[in-house]
């Protein structure tokens, strides 16, 4: 619930694993493109952050609409939860908090 982590297998003994917090997840986006990804229902799936990586892409990722709500509701209920996070958030969207 607080952190997403993304396992790139680059070879048989190179691995990259990458965690990010909800605290930096910006925006969230899904894609499917053409009728082979569209029939089979995965696309790629991109998380913007405020961190080190600009995107996360996870590519092949089944059904990435249901995937994306899944994290947005993952933060807004991250963000519930941690009033300094969401006194941030806040401040950088220039909403008032009430």
């Amino acid at each position: 619930d607080d952190s997403i982590s993304q396992v790139l297998q680059m070879g048989l003994f190179r691995r990259q694993i990458s965690e990010l917090s909800m605290a930096n997840v910006e925006d969230v986006t899904s894609e499917q493109q053409g009728i082979i990804a569209t029939i089979f229902g995965f696309g790629l799936l991109k998380v913007e952050t405020a961190g080190e990586h600009s995107n996360f892409h996870f590519n092949y990722c089944p059904t990435p609409d249901k995937y994306a709500q899944i994290i947005l509701h993952a933060r807004e209920h991250f963000i519930e939860g941690s009033p300094e996070v969401a006194k941030r958030a806040n401040e950088k969207l220039a909403v008032p908090i009430s």
